[in-house]
């Protein structure tokens, strides 16, 4: 379930398994943090692949390039079907 999803809650998984809190944590810790298991990370309640981490790293910085980085004009004329003319227009001022 975990590799599946990439990520599941803590309390998730004390519901489907019906065990106490304290009794799954002892494992989480033990097990899954404390172990040579790579690959696994545990913050805030929920369990983590570092697939999952990896990949919501990168679209972060995907959002931030596109949010930050200049484009051209050019690029945005051969890229996309809105009319060149406008496009110009709004960069001549």
């Amino acid at each position: 379930m975990l590799v599946e999803r990439g990520l599941i809650a803590f309390s998730e998984l004390i519901r489907q398994f019906d065990l106490p809190t304290e009794y799954l944590n002892t494992i989480v810790i033990n097990r899954v943090i404390g172990s040579a298991l790579n690959g696994i990370k545990f913050e805030s309640g929920t369990l983590y692949t570092e697939n999952y981490v990896r990949l919501q790293q990168n679209i972060l910085i995907g959002y931030l390039q596109a949010a930050f980085l200049p484009v051209r004009v050019n690029e945005i004329i051969k890229n996309t079907r809105v009319n060149e003319n406008l496009i110009q227009s709004n960069f001549d001022t």
